[in-house]
């Protein structure tokens, strides 16, 4: 990597985040269960859409001790509207496995281990919380890293890490990536296709909207008929038969997030 590149960039990077960095909750603590919170809310899921619930959740669940005690109703009710439910049951998993440790583990190595935390999760927890020389790429860097020629179309996962490590500055990796997620979504950066790009699938009529509507029932109805619920999914679908519910209906239960007894459909 081009030293005189790397420390132009940087220099620019910061400069230009001292007057555009966003204010975000979960950037006034450095907790690491409340930036883990925050870091499961994320996956795929918009800041502007997690910011109030980010709130509310720590509000109500302020510590590990706290989450691992909820009840899964009351954690899927407060979690609607965020989407890939499984991950509040991860989050809680995640929590229970961390108090069994005795300590907030502080490395990637540990992280990754836990239900629902990858290689993306598992670096930018412990660089929010502890300011770990780590370097977590997402798709907003990916754009700058491509937009800016350090990266290339065609590098593969683990070229783009390297390069990201060369790139990091040791001791400011906190800063480092508030800045650099603030320049990839902003203007500058809006039409910038990354790397790797994969088609969005559509939202409308998917096993995903599904699997929310059903969830987003039985949160405010624990306990229903297998046909009333079936019915109730089918009136809103296009080209939705019973073999697709089904299907559903059996992999929220290899989730754990529902239970079926062949005529009744619960979260307990």
């Amino acid at each position: 990597m081009d030293q005189n590149k790397r420390t132009k960039f940087l220099r620019e990077l910061f400069g230009w985040w001292e007057q555009n960095k966003r204010i975000l909750p979960w950037r006034e603590t450095k907790d690491p269960y409340k930036i883990m919170v925050s870091e499961f809310m994320l996956q795929q899921t918009q800041v502007n859409r997690v910011i109030d619930k980010y709130n509310i959740f720590v509000k109500k669940y302020s510590n590990l001790e706290s989450l691992a005690k909820s009840k899964k109703i009351d954690l899927l009710k407060l979690w609607q509207g965020l989407g890939y439910n499984r991950r509040a049951l991860w989050l809680k998993d995640a929590a229970i496995e961390i108090l069994k440790m005795g300590r907030f583990p502080s490395d990637k190595e540990e992280l990754i281990k836990l239900k629902g935390i990858g290689e993306y999760t598992s670096r930018a927890i412990p660089i929010f919380a502890f300011n770990k020389d780590y370097a977590a790429v997402d798709t907003n860097i990916k754009k700058i890293l491509l937009s800016e020629n350090f990266i290339h179309r065609d590098d593969g996962e683990k070229e783009i890490q390297r390069l990201a490590d060369k790139l990091m500055p040791k001791g400011s990796s906190r800063d480092y990536h508030n800045a650099m997620m603030d320049l990839g979504s902003s203007e500058k950066y809006k039409n910038t296709i990354h790397v790797n790009r994969t088609k969005i699938q559509k939202f409308k009529n998917s096993n995903r909207q599904v699997r929310g509507k059903i969830i987003s029932i039985l949160v405010n109805n624990p306990i229903i008929n297998y046909d009333t619920l079936f019915k109730e999914i089918k009136k809103d679908m296009i080209y939705f038969d019973q073999l697709r519910f089904d299907k559903i209906i059996e992999k929220l239960g290899k989730d754990k997030l529902i239970t079926f007894d062949g005529k009744k459909i619960t979260i307990n």
